[in-house]
C-alpha cells in the first residue's frame, strides 16, 4: 500500500495551505511550482494522534532542497 501524507506549504504572499492525502513526493513538487512557495512540511497521513510530528521539510530559493522520489 502507498505511503500517504499531509502537507502544509506556506506561499510567497504569507498564507498556508494544506494538501491532504500527498501520495508521490516528486509530482507535488511539480505541482507547487506552478505557485510561488517557500517551503512545505510533509506530516504522516496516518498519524491520528494529533501530535504534528514533522517528518520532512522543504524549501524554494536559492539553497531548493525537494524530494526526487515518491516516499521520504
Amino acid at each position: 500500500m502507498a505511503k500517504v501524507y499531509n502537507c502544509t506549504v506556506k506561499l510567497a504572499n504569507g498564507k498556508w495551505v494544506t494538501y491532504h492525502s500527498v501520495n508521490h513526493l516528486a509530482k507535488f513538487v511539480m505541482f507547487i511550482d506552478t505557485k510561488e512557495w517557500l517551503y512545505f512540511n510533509v506530516y504522516d497521513n496516518e498519524d491520528k494522534s494529533k501530535s504534528n510530528v514533522i517528518l520532512a521539510s522543504y524549501q524554494n530559493g536559492k539553497n531548493r532542497n525537494v524530494p526526487t522520489t515518491k516516499n521520504i
